[in-house]
């Protein structure tokens, strides 16, 4: 994996295991205290690691844009039961969270 930060001239390479299995997500969640822990916490009791989290205010004090990158190797869940289970959680949250984007990387 390549990450780029362009505006602080930073590049970082990570060399994954074999084992590793990274999907993409992105999710629309309430900008609200406690949004963001609430979305990680159904993540995390899955047992997936979380590579990158990038957040993105969409409207101040109402939505905002959750970009994740997955391993979902140690989960026990393929890529498919996880972008199923993920609607069926966040529904159970208190707000509005939205299943944007999924994507298995190869």
């Amino acid at each position: 994996l390549i990450t780029i930060d362009a505006d602080s001239w930073i590049m970082s390479i990570t060399f994954f295991k074999p084992d590793t299995r990274l999907v993409k997500a992105g999710i629309s969640i309430p900008d609200c205290p406690g949004g963001i822990t609430q979305m990680l916490g159904i993540i995390a009791g899955w047992n997936v690691n979380l590579i990158s989290v990038f957040s993105k205010i969409k409207v101040c004090y109402q939505s905002m844009y959750l970009e994740l990158f997955m391993d979902i190797g140690k989960s026990g869940k393929s890529a498919e039961d996880i972008r199923k289970a993920l609607p069926e959680a966040m529904s159970e949250l208190n707000g509005v969270y939205a299943l944007e984007e999924f994507t298995e990387l190869n």
